[in-house]
């Protein structure tokens, strides 16, 4: 492979988690308010610039039986693809919904999200993981300098704040919080494996403020929980250091409440949500979302009900990635493929945890793993980035699966 195609595969990859969210900040702090157009001019590049990298990799993607991982991720993918051309055809929301919502799914979720997910398994042989974090790395601190400048919330005031982080079109609380957390994840990576630390450090406090100040709490429940589950398995065998990360989780626990309105004393939003979980076991709705799942899952228990939950233009997930394939696919297809995306990508984090090289990839998967629990899964594209780039490494270091 030539120096120009390798160095274009690394700034694909970089792109693929990236880019949707750089093209949108940079075009609102030159514009202001972007209409859709932005949105959808990025998603048709990245469509060319996926099947530039398949064919680039069209070998490599040709002999995806060496990766029985992500020769099963790229199968669900594909599907759940078909699952969505049979609700096109003859699904229940057929006449109900206009036909431009089922277009813009299709152009999202497989012309945007699983088309670069195949790019990525077709080009896994040549990831470079160094290279990868450190323009993950700089790329998110620019996005991070630019949301203060566009966002609709006063960051000068945050201690008077009642509203979530909202910057416009394409970044979102939710987006924000993700931003927030890769930042975290990659900043962590490269500390573990760079030499120049100091380079870091500036990028993983602005990563954590910025990730507190979203008010999203999914994400940096998620996170936390992905951290410790990491400390356990890496020191494991160092009995006073588990010992220490066991007793200081206790003690988290223990003293969750006074340390959650010590927290809402500088991010109240995110402190006060937080709080309201615990307390009050608020979950923002989306018990009813999960109820309506139950229902139309217990209804079609064998070959599933749709991929949309219902005919509302955002009605296709549940805010619950496991539920979302119970209700696509039916319950004994579903379990299969949650026990491979989610139980067997898990397994396979863990085993690469050992290594420090493999940080980045194997947290990146548990925290989108955990998160999608209360957000979406499959059809998201940074948990497909996840897996795939988790299934890169596996390639790399042939870490082999329980099987």
């Amino acid at each position: 492979m030539s120096k120009i195609a390798y160095n274009y595969i690394q700034i694909f990859a970089v792109v693929a988690l990236l880019g949707y969210w750089a093209t949108n900040a940079v075009a609102t702090l030159l514009f202001g308010d972007t209409s859709s157009s932005v949105s959808i001019i990025y998603r048709g590049i990245l469509l060319l610039l996926s099947l530039i990298t398949i064919y680039i990799c069209r070998r490599d993607l040709s002999r995806l039986s060496d990766n029985r991982f992500l020769m099963f991720y790229g199968i669900v993918l594909i599907l759940y693809s078909i699952r969505m051309y049979i609700d096109v055809a003859i699904g229940p929301f057929v006449g109900i919904i206009p036909t431009d919502y089922f277009v813009k799914d299709v152009f999202y979720i497989i012309g945007s999200v699983f088309i670069t997910s195949f790019a990525l398994i077709s080009c896994r042989n040549h990831l470079d993981m160094d290279k990868i974090c450190q323009l993950i790395y700089w790329l998110g601190l620019v996005i991070i300098l630019i949301i203060p400048y566009i966002t609709e919330l006063d960051v000068e005031n945050m201690q008077e704040s009642e509203e979530r982080m909202e910057a416009g079109r394409g970044l979102g609380t939710l987006a924000i919080a993700k931003i927030g957390v890769i930042e975290v994840i990659v900043a962590i990576h490269l500390l573990l494996n760079q030499k120049q630390k100091y380079l870091y450090i500036p990028g993983l406090a602005l990563a954590i403020w910025t990730a507190l100040a979203s008010g999203s709490r999914g994400g940096v429940i998620a996170l936390v929980i992905a951290l410790f589950y990491f400390l356990v398995v890496c020191y494991r065998k160092n009995i006073f250091i588990l010992s220490s990360v066991i007793i200081g989780a206790y003690a988290f626990a223990v003293n969750i409440i006074p340390l959650l309105e010590w927290l809402s004393q500088y991010f109240p939003v995110i402190g006060q949500r937080m709080l309201a979980t615990i307390v009050e076991n608020d979950q923002s709705g989306r018990e009813i979302l999960r109820e309506k799942a139950y229902e139309l899952i217990s209804q079609n228990p064998i070959l599933g009900y749709s991929y949309r939950l219902s005919p509302s233009e955002t009605g296709y997930t549940c805010h619950n990635g496991i539920l979302d394939l119970l209700i696509a696919f039916g319950i004994p297809l579903g379990l299969l493929v949650t026990y491979f995306v989610y139980f067997r990508s898990m397994m396979l984090a863990t085993r690469l945890m050992d290594r420090r090289e493999c940080f980045f990839s194997s947290v990146a998967v548990l925290w989108v793993v955990i998160a999608s629990i209360s957000g979406s899964g499959i059809t998201d594209s940074t948990f497909c980035f996840a897996i795939c780039l988790l299934g890169a490494m596996y390639n790399k270091y042939e870490v082999k699966l329980v099987k």
